[in-house]
């Protein structure tokens, strides 16, 4: 990420961006909002448990970076939320996005639009010459499905957000391979990618693969 932001001009800040857009935010500017879920729930719709930095790419090359604007992502509406030190939140025109880069004290995700995999946006887990590795932020809403029959019980007590993440395994030239969540499936691979074959033979490898090992896996391929 540190090379793309180099090779950015950064031209704009988020307020002259929230100036100029053609689209009328005075109706969707909302009050500072809580990213606290109630204490039965389970799982959050935010990629935060609070406001984070951030950069913001758009499609015409101009990057937006400023202090005194923090942002989140909703995970179950794939859209940005930018906050102003005034404390107003903006639900912001994604049409304009090409990705973005949020961070915390803690943790830093860099997603991206890639058309070839889908709608929405992609955390970029490894970024490759040749080969690179994203993962889906799907995250759903279950209600509370609790029935206590007396002999036994099904369901949940407690509403939930789930995350349901997938991984695609995307080369050069656009081609993306789905990355399934067994080795089994991820076996599948070796007819369309033969160096596959020769990393399973000389990683060990679970039953169900981790997400380093997903890594892993890409940081091979490319090395080919």
């Amino acid at each position: 990420m540190a090379k793309a932001q180099n090779s950015i001009s950064v031209t704009n800040t988020f307020s002259q961006y929230v100036q100029n857009t053609n689209k009328d935010y005075t109706g969707t500017s909302k009050s500072m909002i809580s990213f606290a879920t109630k204490q039965e729930t389970e799982g959050s719709p935010y990629l935060f448990n609070d406001w984070a930095k951030g950069t913001v790419f758009l499609k015409n090359n101009d990057a937006l970076a400023e202090a005194d604007y923090v942002l989140n992502f909703d995970k179950t509406r794939n859209l940005l939320l930018l906050k102003s030190s005034g404390q107003n939140v903006i639900e912001v025109d994604m049409d304009a996005i090409a990705g973005f880069q949020l961070q915390n004290a803690t943790s830093t995700y860099s997603l991206f639009a890639i058309p070839e995999i889908g709608k929405g946006y992609f955390v970029e887990l490894y970024k490759g010459s040749a080969f690179s590795l994203y993962k889906t932020l799907n995250t759903k809403f279950f209600k509370s499905d609790y029935v206590n029959k007396g002999l036994y019980e099904t369901g949940y007590k407690y509403d939930r957000y789930v995350d349901e993440n997938k991984y695609y395994i995307r080369a050069k030239g656009g081609t993306v391979y789905a990355v399934g969540s067994t080795k089994k499936e991820l076996k599948k691979l070796e007819e369309a990618l033969p160096a596959v074959k020769k990393f399973l033979q000389n990683n060990e490898i679970s039953s169900t693969e981790t997400e380093a090992d997903l890594i892993s896996l890409t940081k091979f391929l490319d090395q080919q």
